[in-house]
């Protein structure tokens, strides 16, 4: 029997199937909602006698005690401050709690199989590590700028006429009184740009807009891949960055193009230790694969999407 530990948060329906389908399998699976930590949770690392032992305890936590076999780190989250915590103990606070946390992560399995390990992980979150990748892969990445100079902005969009995106380096959304603002890739223009001091007070990727027919959603393990292809949202013109619709069923494939193999066969080798993954957005025109939108080849628990146009 193995343990697995697997990070994530409340009501993640896969991180719940994948536990189920391992517990039919004889195997133990223990899901750790990092949300809970501290008001619901404790934890302990203790160093005694040359050994360092760790725990965690709470709700569903009652395996949460070394060892584990392996270590799924499907998502991981930050801990969860109550709300009547005085605003001067917020960040002292968080902070003790973050690095508590990053400690035991690197505490929890260090003979475990890890998907994936931490430092790769890491790294292949980075998007300004992601299209350096893609070149060295021989993909061709449209032009790319992110900066938070306001003069090289502009200019950049302008350069592009009409073809610039914007997309934040993480995904980032706003409650208000009258709904949810959800910041995601836009077409942008220069009179769309906000004041120099916004500009320079948020680094962002600007890109020019390689149109698309569908996308390609790739989940990577090991030299296995696994494909399929979602349709764009009815009604969205076939060259805006729409997104696919996430009801509709998705067409399995067959595998990725030869261009996205090279580049993930590459990029696994460069890691080394990446052993679950997704490909980042991609188009094709013709014959000329391209990388798209810098989401690049993750080191993540989750599949992204690809963009593939037929030329």
């Amino acid at each position: 029997m193995a343990r697995v530990l697997i990070p994530t948060y409340p009501e993640d329906l896969h991180a719940e199937e994948v536990a189920l389908a391992l517990e039919d399998r004889g195997h133990e699976a223990v899901l750790w909602c990092g949300t809970d930590f501290p008001t619901l949770q404790t934890g302990s690392i203790e160093v005694r006698g040359g050994a360092v032992g760790w725990e965690i305890s709470g709700p569903g936590l009652e395996g949460g005690r070394p060892p584990f076999d392996v270590m799924w780190m499907r998502r991981p989250t930050p801990p969860v401050l109550p709300p009547d915590l005085h605003p001067g103990d917020v960040p002292v606070a968080r902070r003790e709690c973050r690095d508590f946390l990053d400690g035991l992560y690197h505490l929890a399995a260090p003979d475990a199989f890890w998907v994936n390990p931490l430092a790769t992980r890491a790294r292949s979150e980075l998007k300004a590590v992601q299209l350096p990748e893609a070149v060295r892969a021989g993909l061709t990445v449209p032009p790319t700028l992110m900066s938070n100079d306001p003069v090289r902005i502009r200019r950049f969009v302008e350069e592009l006429q009409g073809r610039a995106v914007y997309k934040p380096f993480y995904p980032a959304q706003w409650n208000g009184e009258d709904g949810v603002a959800v910041l995601l890739t836009s077409e942008v223009g220069v009179d769309d740009l906000p004041g120099d001091e916004i500009l320079r007070l948020t680094p962002g990727i600007f890109q020019e807009r390689i149109d698309k027919a569908h996308e390609l959603r790739v989940t990577v393990m090991g030299g296995h891949f696994v494909t399929a292809r979602l349709l764009s949202l009815a009604g969205s013109a076939p060259t805006s960055p729409s997104p696919a619709d996430p009801f509709a069923p998705p067409v399995p494939g067959t595998g990725p193009t030869p261009g996205a193999a090279r580049w993930t066969h590459h990029h696994a080798g460069r890691r080394r230790g990446l052993t679950l993954s997704g490909c980042g957005d991609r188009t094709r025109s013709g014959d000329l694969d391209r990388f798209h939108r810098g989401n690049g080849y993750r080191g993540h628990g989750a599949p992204l999407h690809l963009w593939w146009h037929r030329g």
